[in-house]
């Protein structure tokens, strides 16, 4: 896992994805599921939903609540 997780300076969309398919691939791996929540914060142009966003870095509380909704989806 340290090898698929490095300090890593990301700009944009692209970089997230790339990092976030690195994630799956361990996970099935591993046998764990993932939840690319990324996904979940992206308009139909894969830019953020700045409904959800602070700023482009951090939820606000209806961008928690959105993801908190869909995770507790696999809680259950």
């Amino acid at each position: 896992m340290k090898k698929l997780i490095k300090k890593v300076g990301l700009k944009d969309n692209d970089d997230i994805n790339e990092i976030n398919k690195k994630l799956e691939e361990y996970a099935k791996e591993e046998d764990k599921t993932f939840i690319n929540t990324h996904e979940l914060l992206v308009d139909e142009g894969c830019l953020l939903n700045e409904g959800y966003m602070v700023d482009s870095l951090h939820l606000n509380d209806e961008g928690y609540e959105f993801v908190s909704n869909t995770l507790i989806k696999y809680l259950k």
